[in-house]
């Protein structure tokens, strides 16, 4: 195994650092969490992730016992064990500690929270998903409604990314009842519609995404506009074009839609023009 992490105090390669089976992330998935993109031992949007960290946190009720700059210290000083160059992911999960007897009621308000930070190589994707383009797959929208909270619970994203996995797709998209296309499992979703872009209201149960902060920063740069309206199932026939934003992909063209072409069935130029402005933003934060 690769990497190196921090774990409660101690700093060591990952395969050498052991939680304990009584943790409440274990037991319970009681915990926040949060990846971040690395390039040269930058962290990308750095403040960006640990603000919503901080808010996950106290989404759920969970005193993370360290500060911002505390935290911020950690993540500079594991990335001291990254390649000088190239690309990483860091790793961020906080949970409610350690608790004995087990119990659904919160353990005392002095238990310590476990910390656990990592740092890993990351090669990125292949090239032919942003020049070809993908098929995403449709899920049940299964989730609590406190999707806004990155937290650890994260079963129907699991099963989402297995059911496109089986359907041979890049990402499973959460579809409602009544044929709203919330999110990716992993990933925000948006639209394209006569030169316009559209992603799902924000007031909508969704993840506050950090590359879909970044898309908006380049629709802006690009003069493109860029709305907030429902995407609907039905709708997706009369779309120009659509693609996926995230933190370990940037900005990935969808071509299909459960195997349904998306308009033309290749990447469209809107999607291209965004995916090269969130790069340059990328390589020049990043170095």
């Amino acid at each position: 195994m690769t990497g190196f992490g921090y774990l409660n105090g101690v700093w060591a390669p990952l395969d050498r650092l052991h939680i304990s089976p009584l943790d409440r992330g274990f037991l319970f998935g009681d915990g926040v969490y949060e990846v971040i993109r690395v390039r040269n031992r930058r962290p990308f949007r750095l403040e960006a992730h640990l603000e919503r960290l901080e808010a996950s946190a106290r989404g759920i009720l969970l005193n993370p016992g360290k500060s911002r700059e505390e935290v911020r210290d950690l993540v500079f000083r594991l990335l001291e064990q990254a390649p000088a160059s190239g690309e990483a992911l860091v790793y961020i999960q906080v949970t409610r500690g350690v608790q004995f007897p087990r119990s659904h009621a919160f353990p005392p308000p002095d238990t310590p929270p476990t910390w656990f930070l990592a740092v890993w190589p990351f090669e990125g994707y292949p090239e032919e998903i942003y020049t070809r383009g993908v098929n995403i797959a449709l899920f049940p929208e299964v989730r609590w409604r406190w999707v806004h909270l990155k937290t650890v619970q994260l079963l129907p994203n699991v099963l989402a990314k297995e059911e496109a996995r089986r359907k041979g797709a890049f990402e499973g998209v959460f579809v409602t009842p009544d044929g709203l296309l919330v999110e990716g499992s992993s990933s925000t979703l948006f639209a394209v519609r006569d030169g316009a872009v559209l992603t799902t209201p924000s007031s909508t149960p969704v993840l506050p995404g950090i590359t879909r902060k970044v898309v908006e920063e380049a629709c802006r740069g690009l003069g493109i506009p860029l709305r907030e309206a429902p995407l609907r199932k039905e709708d997706f026939p009369r779309y120009d074009e659509m693609f996926l934003a995230s933190t370990t992909a940037h900005v990935v063209p969808v071509v299909a839609v459960e195997g349904e072409s998306v308009g033309k069935g290749k990447p469209g130029p809107v999607t291209r023009e965004i995916l090269k402005r969130v790069l340059a933003i990328y390589f020049a934060e990043t170095g």
